[in-house]
């Protein structure tokens, strides 16, 4: 997925961060994966606060295993819902910190952020 953030950059590309260089490398296997688990695609019983439904599937597809956990905290559009990415999303979703962080390099960091706005999603 860095490869795409970098659009094609090579890694000795002196805006590409340390962090990014370091992630990589790692390898994820391929898991099935929403792609767009946010609070607005779940459904929750207002009672027991279980959840009984996620919705909105047509982004689904598979991932490396990191990307749900790297879009839950790098792409949500609604920064002001911080429980959600700091309280929740931890216990939902497996936790990749440093290929969160190298995403958000990418995203914020580097020269290459003009082609990649996280707030806007489809």
């Amino acid at each position: 997925m860095n490869l795409q953030f970098r659009h094609l950059q090579p890694l000795a590309d002196p805006r590409i961060p340390d962090i990014v260089r370091k992630m990589h490398f790692s390898q994820h296997l391929l898991v099935f994966t929403h792609n767009d688990f946010f609070p607005r695609n779940i459904m929750a019983d207002e009672e027991s606060a279980k959840v009984v439904a996620v919705l909105d599937w047509e982004s689904a597809g598979w991932f490396p295993s990191h990307w749900e956990y790297c879009k839950c905290i790098n792409w949500c559009p609604w920064k002001v819902q911080e429980d959600w990415r700091t309280k929740y999303i931890p216990r939902i979703v497996s936790v990749y910190e440093e290929e969160a962080e190298a995403d958000r390099a990418l995203m914020h960091d580097c020269d290459l952020s003009i082609y990649v706005n996280p707030w806007v999603h489809a």
